[in-house]
């Protein structure tokens, strides 16, 4: 049964797990439209840790690198990446990034979404989201 499954997986387009790991290698590194930097320096089984940096124009946190972790899974859209970064200590943020390999690009491009979460001053709440594209860079 284990066999059929996963059989079934690769005709219909799931990649196996050492496929999703090679196209997010150890020490890739990725940078998105605003220029901020992606680095990812341990891949073990799904998961991957790296840095983090913010280099988005008019940011509080521009050039501050943090430390994120993150997995890879097999998906019908090819293999999807998401990873957590928070940004404690410069300010009150954190962000969830979801996105999938490219597979058109030969795997050079992760196309997804974030949402952005922080406090302001008054303590208020605030939730951003948006579209980003990191591009392999090596």
């Amino acid at each position: 049964m284990r066999r059929m499954l996963l059989a079934l997986l690769l005709v219909i387009g799931l990649p196996p797990v050492a496929a999703a790991q090679q196209m997010l290698p150890a020490w890739s590194i990725w940078k998105n439209q605003q220029t901020s930097l992606l680095i990812v320096t341990v891949v073990n089984e799904h998961d991957f840790i790296g840095t983090f940096i913010n280099n988005a124009q008019g940011d509080p946190c521009k050039g501050v690198g943090v430390r994120i972790s993150g997995s890879v899974w097999g998906s019908l859209a090819g293999p999807e990446v998401t990873f957590v970064a928070n940004f404690a200590p410069c300010s009150n943020r954190i962000i969830w990034w979801l996105g999938y390999m490219n597979n058109y690009e030969n795997g050079n491009k992760i196309v997804g979404n974030y949402k952005l979460w922080y406090v302001d001053d008054q303590g208020n709440l605030h939730q951003e989201q948006n579209e980003d594209t990191f591009t392999k860079m090596n």
